[in-house]
């Protein structure tokens, strides 16, 4: 298999509102199964499986069924696999996993998405939904622990994307190591 490909996400949603978790493949791509999982639930339950150029959603927990769906399947063809959460809870906290396989030349590719869904915003952030976004390599992610991420953290505002002052990173780490968004290793 190739190097793992990955980007991480923190994303904070009002309870009741739609989640759009996102999932992007790598341009041009040969994708051949993609799979969303969430925490808490057997290696065989999906929230959304993808193969063979359609999507199946018959593996999915109680919890989520009739509730995940891609949100837009005309285009999932082109790499875009993300999904919509539909009227969120305090229950959906926590962390959604989008694996992508993929044929190359020689060998099987991966890329992850690892979304931290959060249902209410933490104390002393604005009004303005924010995603914070992370973009590193898995392995060396999970191995280095939550700082390896920080030299490429951005904030994802309006559909923009803007590099972050030290201040508003160091806040951010706080909110999070103090109310646990975060662990250590999945």
């Amino acid at each position: 298999t190739e190097q793992l490909q990955s980007l991480i996400y923190f994303l904070f949603v009002e309870p009741g509102e739609d989640a759009v978790l996102t999932c992007q493949a790598p341009s041009g791509a040969a994708v051949t199964v993609v799979k969303w999982t969430t925490d808490g639930h057997p290696a065989d339950e999906y929230l959304l499986l993808y193969r063979n150029s359609r999507s199946y959603d018959n593996h999915q927990p109680e919890a989520y069924r009739g509730r995940v769906v891609l949100k837009n399947p005309a285009v999932a063809r082109d790499g875009d696999f993300s999904v919509v959460l539909k009227n969120v809870s305090m229950e959906d906290t926590g962390t959604y996993r989008c694996l992508v396989l993929m044929s190359t030349k020689n060998n099987v590719a991966e890329h992850l998405v690892v979304i931290r869904l959060r249902t209410a915003m933490p104390s002393g952030t604005s009004e303005i939904k924010r995603l914070f976004l992370f973009s590193s390599d898995c392995r060396k992610a999970f191995v280095g622990g939550f700082f390896t991420f920080l030299s490429t953290f951005s904030i994802l505002e309006n559909n923009l994307i803007h590099k972050i002052s030290q201040e508003e990173k160091e806040t951010f780490v706080r909110q999070v190591l103090t109310q646990r968004l975060f662990t250590s290793h999945d």
